[in-house]
């Protein structure tokens, strides 16, 4: 008699973000190879890359970036999305974020935006987008960002945007030439959920 054989459980579809996603005053999409000048415009600019571990960029590692991102657009299996953000109103690109799947359970976000549309509550907007689709849509229990110690303002919008500062790391990142201090963010799905009316 043949025995019994244990019913496999179903397979995990690949993660998946339904593309753009929309807000109030802004549109979140891939990047295109039209988007080049907005890019290189911030990437060069010294005050938006100051607290990134990237930049100033010029115009050629601006390409070879965008490149990276046009290629990893078409990943069989998706970890990682830098997604565009753009204005609904007039269809200007004026910044970015980005999200990566760390493991199944967590992502982690970051954005940044072209100094002319600060203080408008863009990144507030565009981030709070996000994180609603991490949990939705790709099913993660857990949302991170981190931040540099000195960056106050980006403190302030994850805030805003609903993450919790969690933890400091000390000495957790290098690039230009210096170690990074962070203050990590995060939020959980439950919180989340109950603070946003779910």
């Amino acid at each position: 008699m043949a025995r019994p054989t244990a019913a496999k459980p179903p397979a995990r579809r690949p993660p998946a973000l339904d593309l753009p996603q929309a807000t109030a005053r802004l549109s979140l999409r891939e990047f295109t190879l039209g988007d080049l000048p907005a890019l290189a415009g911030w990437s060069a600019d010294p005050r938006v890359t100051r607290h990134l571990l990237f930049g100033p960029r010029d115009a050629a590692a601006a390409r070879r970036h965008l490149e990276e991102v046009l290629e990893a657009q078409s990943a069989r299996v998706r970890r990682f999305w830098e997604l565009a953000i753009e204005r609904a109103s007039d269809g200007v690109v004026i910044g970015a974020c980005d999200l990566t799947l760390r493991s199944r359970e967590e992502l982690e976000v970051g954005y940044l935006l072209a100094r002319p549309y600060w203080g408008e509550g863009y990144a507030t907007e565009a981030l709070r987008a996000v994180v609603s689709a991490a949990f939705s849509q790709l099913g993660v229990t857990r949302v991170v960002a981190a931040t540099a110690v000195e960056n106050a303002r980006s403190a302030r919008v994850l805030e805003r945007a609903g993450l919790r500062w969690e933890s400091l790391l000390r000495a957790h990142a290098r690039g230009r030439g210096r170690v990074w201090d962070v203050n990590v963010y995060c939020v959980g799905r439950d919180d989340w959920l109950s603070g946003n009316g779910a």
